[in-house]
């Protein structure tokens, strides 16, 4: 999501089957919210026009290009764009407790069960996974020196 790499976008946009699926489960969806809380920028604020800003011409050239085998081509900038995004555009859309969840993080508060509301164990994984507590140290941190 940060990096936004031509190469990044590609494989978006080239999902193997299972893959496609897999991504389709609720579990998955709900991971991928939590672990979002370790990104630079809040999950809301990654869009489309963000990776059509990365993706050019000369990144595909140089980025892509050199890393495709076979008989494959890279795709325009626009395509690729749009191709990925609408494999990761479902991801940025947000129920209410996704949204609450993503706030609360920006605040230095983790609440799990906003997204976990039926699994108190997946929820408990949350509140121990090491990056997610680091980022919350970070935030706080970061809200301290503000208030200062």
């Amino acid at each position: 999501m940060d990096r936004n790499a031509a190469r990044d976008a590609w494989d978006l946009a080239n999902l193997a089957g299972q893959t496609h699926e897999a991504m389709h489960s609720k579990n998955f969806r709900l991971w991928f919210i939590a672990l979002s809380a370790i990104l630079n920028h809040p999950l809301t604020t990654y869009t489309q026009d963000r990776i059509e800003k990365r993706i050019t011409n000369r990144s595909v050239a140089e980025q892509l290009a050199p890393m495709l085998i076979g008989q494959a081509t890279p795709l325009r900038p626009d395509d690729l764009v749009e191709r990925s995004w609408n494999v990761i555009c479902p991801f940025i859309k947000l129920g209410d407790n996704e949204a609450n969840y993503i706030a609360s993080i920006q605040q230095g508060e983790l609440y799990p069960e906003l997204l976990f509301s039926d699994d108190p164990e997946e929820s408990k994984r949350v509140t121990l996974h090491p990056a997610i507590l680091w980022k919350l140290l970070n935030v706080r941190a970061h809200l301290a020196k503000v208030k200062t």
